[in-house]
């Protein structure tokens, strides 16, 4: 299991950077920024009190959007007989269904609950990570 999330981790971090650096150039530039670098802030204080505190929404984001994507990876893995078989997981019950004849034998309760389950998760994960957005768009209504 530990090998799964550390390569999950290993390579998914890629995307994430590349929109907080894009946030970061964009608000680098702002107003609010120049008027602190002018009143004599350092960079240290501009960063953790103007810019990270702007990105946090970009940030919040992107973390729920990979974990609904590392759920599933996991869950594809798992289904493929690649995940860990001591680990009972819902890509693991699809699997044990599909390679013991659920799906031929129209046995929807093997294999409905962990599917609809996985959807639902990872809808819930879409949707908190689609909130900052939504509260944004309220902000500027």
């Amino acid at each position: 299991m530990w090998n799964i999330v550390l390569v999950v981790g290993l390579l998914w971090w890629c995307s994430t950077t590349r929109v907080v650096h894009s946030r970061v150039l964009q608000l680098r530039d702002m107003p609010f920024v120049e008027a602190a670098r002018a009143l004599g802030g350092g960079d240290r204080y501009i960063i953790f009190h103007h810019i990270l505190i702007n990105c946090k929404e970009v940030i919040y984001a992107k973390f729920a959007l990979a974990v609904a994507s590392a759920m599933l990876t996991e869950a594809s893995l798992s289904f493929l007989g690649l995940g860990d078989p001591l680990n009972i997981s819902w890509g693991e019950m699809i699997h044990f269904a599909f390679s013991r004849g659920g799906f031929s034998n129209d046995m929807w309760w093997w294999y409905l609950p962990p599917g609809l389950m996985i959807c639902a998760c990872v809808l819930g994960f879409v949707m908190i990570a689609m909130q900052p957005e939504r509260s944004q768009k309220a902000l500027e209504l």
